[in-house]
């Protein structure tokens, strides 16, 4: 009877430790926030070590924008090479920006930073339309997304909750993958705060008091 009961318990605790190994394994990696929505691209050919477009890719790169009807939220990014010289990239970075109407998307030129390499084909140029039409939270201790919201691990989610908040308040979702440029604020409404209480124009409201 002691030995029926013994192997019992050793099945039981052999059960338990196989449900234990079972378990997915989570990590304590954060919650990251990736795009999701449509891409257009386009390659666009400089003539070879100048600073202009072959004849026809501006109008045809241009037309293709116009065919899509921009958004404001949208991104036009034209990427290019460098060609060996900082001049040369300087040239055709104004040349990108004065050639594409991108408006009322905003438009980001990216050229070589340093002392890049020159590429095997340094007169193409990538033109990318990018819609920002959802974001995508990954939470990488446990598998979970926000389309599979199931709770594969039991280690706490890291900073997912954050994620998630991020991803459903943002105002402008393509802040969270690409972000604006920080700016300094506007100091005007500061300045007249401090003229109008020099002038002695500082309006005062009275707040009710409570006596005995």
């Amino acid at each position: 009877m002691a030995r029926s009961t013994q192997a019992l318990a050793l099945a039981v605790a052999l059960g338990a430790l196989g449900g234990c190994a079972a378990q997915p394994i989570g990590t304590f990696d954060p919650a990251t926030i990736s795009r999701l929505g449509g891409e257009v691209q386009r390659d666009i050919y400089f003539r070879p070590g100048t600073a202009n477009l072959l004849p026809g890719e501006a109008e045809e790169a241009n037309g293709l924008l116009r065919g899509l009807v921009l958004r404001p939220q949208d991104d036009v990014i034209v990427t290019f090479g460098s060609t060996g010289s900082d001049r040369l990239n300087a040239q055709r970075a104004a040349t990108l920006r004065r050639a594409f109407a991108s408006g009322p998307a905003r438009l980001r030129i990216v050229g070589p930073l340093g002392f890049a390499q020159v590429p095997d084909q340094p007169d193409v140029v990538l033109l990318q339309v990018v819609r920002y039409d959802r974001a995508l939270v990954t939470c990488q201790g446990s598998g979970r997304t926000n389309e599979s919201p199931a709770l594969l691990t039991p280690i706490p989610l890291m900073g997912c909750a954050n994620a998630a908040n991020l991803a459903t308040q943002a105002a402008d979702l393509r802040d969270l993958t690409a972000p604006r440029r920080l700016e300094g604020s506007d100091a005007f409404p500061s300045i007249a705060a401090v003229d109008r209480y020099r002038k002695g124009e500082v309006k005062i409201t009275p707040l009710d008091s409570m006596s005995n």
